[in-house]
């Protein structure tokens, strides 16, 4: 769970860049980095042991996946957006 953290704060900071240059790259970047978050998320669910590991998992996973859904909100990929609100409310 750490490490989905980790992966977590550094998208992020890429977010937070503000160069208008590299804004695009920025974005994929921090997309690559969230959805690499999820995937421990999904790995760390499968290994927790506890109900209160589980549920600040499932927190973190909802974190993550506002994040995604911000991510392709601001690359306007609308249908990846739905994708991602609709997980959300599944969950």
């Amino acid at each position: 769970m750490e490490l989905a953290k980790q992966f977590m704060a550094f998208g992020k900071c890429s977010l937070s860049k503000n160069s208008e240059d590299a804004a695009n790259r920025d974005l994929s970047e921090a997309l690559k980095l969230m959805n690499e978050a999820l995937e421990n998320c999904e790995k760390g669910f499968g290994a927790a042991r506890t109900r209160e590991e589980k549920v600040e998992i499932r927190g973190l996973r909802w974190k993550v996946l506002r994040f995604i859904a911000a991510i392709h909100l601001q690359k306007e990929e609308f249908e990846s957006v739905v994708k991602c609100v609709k997980v959300l409310r599944d969950s």
